[in-house]
């Protein structure tokens, strides 16, 4: 009884073996044909040689990397199959040729076409959004990079020549006559003189795109060129560039750096008044110093006598020292060439220091006669000696301890 059935499925065991090896045969067959087909296609990469149409060769090389992926997916799945039955895995050296053609014009041709849209964005994009290090660092970034493709490029065609590989790009990469030159070299030949054009823009970019021009100074720079350089919404690099103002390019420089100097005094002197921001409060108030939140510079100002509850004045060498940077820095500021649109404030800023330090000065001096008269006045004995100095002396501290602020 049980004799049948193993024949049975002895015979239906091989049926399917043989379903199964006759499924891997065509399935190898069929992507060996697919190979063969596509590499003679190869050829129309010769044709793209233009770098102003590689956003329709992008369309192109996306359909061959697709079918390259294609491949790979058939490949794993035909050596899976023949390690299931034990074959030898097949290995596909016409698929490697292929992607070592396809590969690297792909990474060139989508180089080339992220420097386009880059282009493109400086160019038409906002104008006011431009920073000079991120264009001119982009830009030499894209440089480098083609740059370098076009000399392996320029190495591997060399050798295909000279091995006769029947694959290489159409052309001589040493020929004087560009028309005559591979596609890749082209490609990069004309990208690379690209860039160069745009460098020039560069320096447009870091001078009218500085952020430290006011209205002040485009009015400076528009008087220069005799219409008004203002930029607007709908203000473009490209329109200035189309403005041609490489001759003025020399006095809008001085403008611009003039906007940076004066940008830098007026941070410098926010800078000084910040560190003095709020100095009554931890000088008067009755909040202990590291509650206040102030800078370390003023913290520190003011401490409190234990027998009277009388705002000190402490840490005066801290304070003079401040004093005395702050003094030095706004005199400097006085005496730069940059200073006028300022130079009220910087004016109004050194008399209040001035003030600010004669004050201090004179508080020391009466601070220091008073904390010595104190551990005199507060023996019973010596008020009862001297009745009126006494009374004259607790007026200080009825004043003193009556209003800390």
């Amino acid at each position: 009884m049980i004799q049948p059935i193993f024949k049975q499925n002895a015979t239906r065991f091989e049926q399917f073996k043989f379903e199964f090896e006759s499924n891997l045969a065509q399935k190898t067959e069929q992507l060996n044909k697919q190979l063969d087909d596509l590499g003679p296609r190869l050829v129309i990469l010769n044709l793209m040689d233009e770098a102003d149409n590689v956003d329709d060769y992008v369309q192109h090389i996306m359909k061959l990397l697709r079918k390259m992926n294609v491949f790979d997916q058939q490949v794993t799945w035909i050596n899976k199959e023949e390690a299931l039955f034990k074959f030898p895995l097949s290995t596909y050296p016409e698929l490697d040729e292929l992607k070592n053609i396809i590969f690297p014009f792909s990474r060139l041709v989508f180089q080339i076409y992220k420097w386009k849209r880059k282009y493109r964005v400086w160019m038409d994009g906002a104008f006011d959004e431009l920073v000079m290090k991120v264009v001119e660092d982009k830009t030499e970034e894209f440089f480098r990079e083609i740059t370098k493709m076009q000399k392996v490029y320029r190495t591997k065609i060399r050798q295909q020549a000279v091995e006769n590989n029947p694959r290489r790009f159409k052309g001589n990469v040493d020929d004087a006559d560009f028309v005559n030159l591979p596609a890749p070299i082209k490609l990069c030949v004309k990208t690379l003189q690209h860039i160069k054009e745009f460098r020039q823009n560069v320096p447009l970019v870091g001078i009218l795109c500085n952020p430290a021009l006011t209205q002040r100074h485009w009015d400076e720079m528009s008087s220069v060129v005799g219409y008004d350089l203002t930029p607007d919404a709908g203000s473009t690099l490209r329109k200035m560039v189309d403005l041609k103002l490489g001759p003025y390019l020399d006095q809008f420089e001085i403008v611009s750096i003039g906007a940076n100097k004066e940008k830098q005094l007026q941070e410098n002197l926010m800078k000084m008044l910040s560190e003095w921001a709020d100095i009554n409060e931890c000088g008067f108030s009755n909040k202990p110093v590291w509650d206040t939140g102030l800078p370390k510079v003023v913290s520190g100002l003011m401490s409190y006598s234990l027998e009277t509850g009388i705002p000190i004045l402490s840490a005066l060498e801290d304070i003079q020292a401040v004093l005395d940077d702050h003094l030095i820095k706004t005199l400097t500021m006085r005496g730069s060439a940059f200073v006028k649109p300022f130079e009220a404030e910087i004016i109004d800023w050194y008399d209040k220091l001035v003030r600010m330090n004669k004050t201090i000065d004179e508080w020391g001096k009466v601070q220091s006669q008073w904390l010595y008269l104190l551990p005199i006045f507060s023996s019973k004995d010596i008020i009862a000696q001297m009745p009126q100095e006494g009374a004259l002396f607790q007026v200080t501290l009825t004043s003193g301890s009556g209003d800390k602020h």
